[in-house]
């Protein structure tokens, strides 16, 4: 008898620890932007402490890039074992790291070289879409929606899981490939702002905390629109000036990017730099209220 009441016991506490698993609120980021988003970080060259921290985090930070599954935390495998990683990893990190009480689920899109006036503008248009990304491929992507749609697709996931969730905030990292034609770079004030109420509309979340990077990497070359990068890097700071709930995270022009170290092609952001904005954005979204 005292056996089959421990066992009955045993039993409704494991029923009890998994329904209160599957009703804890998850907090979801999301993600957004061109390469510096997709990321250039080099995971082997993080230190010992900073990855098992990393390994540790991963137990309660999950992402899915690209429409696809949610895995835990961590580095993006490519060609000849190169593995890389973008602003989320830290973003992860310094979130779990804040609130170790909490769970959460990033979701990001990014595809390198593409345009908020084409692919990832929400209101899509072939004719901008042919005139301003480069190559086929970016020419047909409808990026933002293709985000909403896994963004929605990821949602539906943790609420047939039972859990609740809350958006945290969006994070973005785009707008070089905009420096480089006058008409994008003339509109990028316009259709950031269209972009961030876009979100909040779609995701029915009118005060969705938007945190972005201010670009510093102007494109050289004879067809590059002389100024692009003054007229973005301008755009983005109206921006917060007139949107509420955003935030800019400023960056230097100084060819030495002090404040956030890039490769030797002076655009993408290295693996400190990658650190460091992931961090800052994480910081961004902490101070917003979360």
């Amino acid at each position: 008898m005292r056996a089959k009441l421990s066992s009955l016991l045993a039993g409704l506490l494991t029923l009890a620890l998994a329904s209160c698993a599957a009703q804890r609120e998850v907090q979801v980021v999301l993600l957004g932007g061109q390469s510096n988003m997709q990321g250039k970080g080099i995971y082997r060259e993080l230190d010992r402490s900073l990855k098992k921290r990393l390994e540790d985090a991963s137990k309660r930070v999950r992402v899915s890039t690209n429409g696809r599954v949610d895995q835990p935390l961590s580095y993006r495998s490519k060609e000849r074992h190169v593995q890389e990683f973008g602003p989320e990893l830290f973003v992860g990190l310094r979130m779990a790291e804040k609130f170790p009480d909490r769970h959460f689920l990033l979701i990001k899109t990014a595809l390198s070289g593409t345009s908020l006036h084409g692919a990832w503008s929400p209101e899509w248009q072939e004719e901008k879409a042919k005139g301003y990304e480069f190559g086929k491929e970016r020419q047909q992507r409808k990026l933002y929606r293709e985000h909403l749609v896994s963004i929605n697709a990821q949602l539906q996931k943790l609420r047939w899981a039972g859990h609740r969730y809350r958006l945290v905030g969006m994070v973005w990292m785009q707008g070089e490939s905009d420096t480089r034609h006058e008409i994008p770079a003339a509109s990028y004030e316009v259709n950031l702002r269209n972009l961030i109420l876009a979100y909040r509309k779609d995701l029915g979340q009118a005060d969705l905390a938007f945190v972005f990077g201010q670009v510093n990497s102007p494109f050289q070359g004879e067809k590059s629109f002389p100024g692009g990068l003054e007229v973005v890097r301008k755009a983005m700071l109206d921006v917060t000036r007139s949107v509420a709930h955003t935030t800019m995270i400023p960056t230097s022009m100084n060819p030495e990017w002090p404040d956030f170290p890039k490769h030797s092609d002076d655009v993408h952001y290295d693996t400190e730099g990658q650190k460091r904005l992931g961090t800052a954005f994480a910081e961004a979204l902490i101070n917003a209220g979360n």
